[in-house]
């Protein structure tokens, strides 16, 4: 355990979502190997905050053992798109790990007159629940220059710029969240953050306002460039 380590001190029942956890208020996931006190290191198919744990919930436990009433890690493999234990999301002693454990609102891909596709809630959600992930290929500025150029002419781009140098590329490689459409900050219900995880910058995705079934997720895309509009 270096001594430069950082990692909070929050006591159940802080839910580190506040700047009153240490992690929380620099853009960092808890860390489930040093935040032990806050509950971080707790999977939600442990049933630790009382929430039914069901086998069809899209935790798969590949032969880990599931105790309750201890404090074990238990090494469980999150299938993609999975949610926290009975389909609740965000039902943990910590809620600063939710891009860990791919504790997630359901999403769906879906088509709009007015843009194409578009990414829709499949649930309700609250204020601050974890939506999902930016994912694709990460490319220097050169490559994402050189294939800028391609996709400005096509008007098309998803490219996401999460360092001076890194840049994710989500053409060929992603998840639905790259068709999720564009709204300046104002108008937006999802804000994009991007996360210290575990020592990996990651781009997760947030609800700004309670989310119904059925609405449609925007994000601001950042983009000053004449012509982009909503």
């Amino acid at each position: 355990m270096c001594g430069r380590r950082i990692w909070c001190a929050c006591v159940p029942p802080s839910r580190c979502d506040t700047d009153e956890c240490l992690c929380f208020a620099v853009d960092r996931e808890c860390d489930p190997e040093a935040c032990d006190t806050c509950g971080a290191h707790w999977h939600p198919s442990t049933g630790v905050d009382g929430v039914p744990h069901s086998p069809d919930d899209g935790v798969h436990r590949a032969g880990a053992q599931v105790q309750r009433g201890v404090g074990l890690l238990i090494a469980a493999d999150v299938e993609s798109g999975g949610v926290a234990a009975g389909g609740v999301v965000g039902h943990r002693r910590c809620r600063n790990v939710q891009l860990q454990v791919g504790a997630r609102v359901r999403c769906m891909l879906g088509r709009w007159d007015a843009h194409g596709f578009g990414v829709f809630a499949a649930e309700g959600a609250a204020e601050g629940d974890f939506v999902g992930e930016y994912v694709g290929e990460l490319i220097s500025n050169a490559e994402a220059a050189a294939r800028g150029r391609v996709y400005d002419a096509k008007g098309v781009s998803f490219l996401y710029s999460i360092t001076k140098t890194v840049n994710i590329e989500a053409t060929r490689v992603g998840n639905r969240m790259k068709f999720m459409n564009h709204r300046t900050t104002e108008h937006a219900n999802v804000e994009a953050k991007l996360l210290s995880v575990c020592g990996e910058i990651r781009v997760g995705l947030s609800a700004k306002a309670p989310l119904c079934a059925g609405e449609e997720l925007f994000f601001d895309y950042g983009y000053e460039l004449p012509g982009w509009v909503e």
